[in-house]
């Protein structure tokens, strides 16, 4: 390829990413942007090796990078709230991962394992409202066989069952979580700097998003704030009502309630139970006619209840891990079986080569000499 297509390949990446020609030069440890300049001009020779980082920077694969034209139509991604920076870059390196997860399932599962598709509940948005919304939770908690306390098998079963490839970003303190649905992949992205209740609940949020999915509603939403509003709200009833099933709840508030009345620290275990937080808690309650919403107002300000959710929640409080564990454990069988490089594999974990082995130590994986034994499938 000449210099010129390079050039230009490598000017169309940047503006999807939205990077300026000075982002970019920074990224790749140029001082001025005006390298950028002349390589996108076709003036200057690239390197294999700056191909190869600037391929990275661009979040985009190195044969990718390479194509005459970028004609391949990227899927739609549907975010809960865009991080207020580098958006474009992420939703780029969300779809690439989930090309990367992709990838690794080939490597690493030897015959086709079918799938069942995520049903799609069309939405009337004018038409749905809270009721239509619980029911619907319901309807998908019995389909996917949940049980009593969803939280704890969520998306294990959507990863195994539906092939949901769950990724996680650093999106910051204003970015949320974002889903994307197309040629029955489904891939949901979720906020590594977010606590783990919180990822949990970004995690049924998206669920909604994906089995009511319409790209052409989804656009329209993007250009009404009101309509946005009405969804994400209609989102988080039912990601309260998925996780928090009725029946559940109110077994669990009848089994440590003590004369009507329910103690702090029995509202922060029945929170931790359903893995969700003490707001969510409170929230589905009100929902459910058990508290009056005047009362959860009052509650989700009181300090002493503040107090003894960050004390019982204290432990818990790490970042989820990179990736998904599913992720991160396809990675690592590609790599013990030869299939992938341990730079590759690095990459794809977003660790240096050196810090390879103690984080894979860290997951409870480890680099061993892999013997194979036959097994009898009669």
């Amino acid at each position: 390829m000449n210099k010129e297509l390079i050039g230009k390949r490598i000017r169309e990446e940047r503006e999807k990413s939205g990077l300026t020609q000075g982002d970019l030069a920074s990224r790749m440890g140029w001082n001025s942007h005006a390298i950028v300049v002349e390589v996108e001009a076709g003036r200057r020779d690239v390197k294999a090796w700056e191909l190869v980082k600037l391929a990275d920077a661009l979040c985009v694969d190195l044969h990718a990078l390479l194509m005459l034209s970028a004609t391949t139509t990227r899927p739609y991604v549907f975010w809960r709230a865009r991080p207020l920076e580098d958006a474009a870059l992420l939703e780029k390196k969300f779809l690439q991962r989930s090309d990367d997860y992709g990838f690794l399932e080939s490597q690493v599962i030897q015959k086709t394992v079918v799938r069942e598709s995520l049903p799609i509940h069309p939405i009337d948005p004018e038409a749905a409202d809270w009721d239509w919304a619980n029911d619907l939770a319901d309807k998908v908690r019995s389909s996917l066989g949940l049980g009593s306390f969803p939280a704890a098998n969520l998306t294990k079963v959507l990863e195994e069952r539906y092939g949901v490839r769950f990724l996680s970003l650093p999106l910051g303190e204003n970015g949320s979580a974002a889903s994307s649905r197309h040629s029955d992949v489904s891939s949901v992205l979720i906020n590594s700097d977010e606590v783990p209740w919180r990822q949990i609940f970004s995690v049924a949020h998206e669920v909604f998003h994906l089995v009511t999915w319409d790209e052409k509603l989804f656009r329209q939403i993007e250009n009404s704030a009101p309509l946005k509003d009405r969804i994400e709200k209609l989102a988080n009833a039912f990601a309260a009502g998925l996780l928090m099933p009725e029946d559940s709840l109110r077994a669990e508030l009848r089994a440590l309630t003590d004369d009507s009345r329910l103690s702090f620290s029995s509202l922060v275990v029945i929170a931790t139970k359903f893995g969700v937080s003490i707001s969510a808690l409170l929230w589905r309650m009100v929902s459910l006619n058990l508290l009056a919403r005047t009362k959860a107002e009052e509650l989700l300000q009181d300090d002493e209840l503040k107090r003894i959710d960050r004390m019982q929640r204290r432990g818990a409080k790490e970042s989820a891990v990179n990736f998904g564990y599913r992720f991160i454990h396809l990675a690592y069988m590609s790599y013990q079986k030869g299939r992938l490089s341990k730079a590759r594999l690095s990459k794809l974990l977003g660790v240096s080569l050196l810090d390879v082995e103690p984080y894979l130590f860290e997951q409870g994986l480890a680099e061993v000499a892999d013997y194979e034994i036959a097994i009898s499938h009669s």
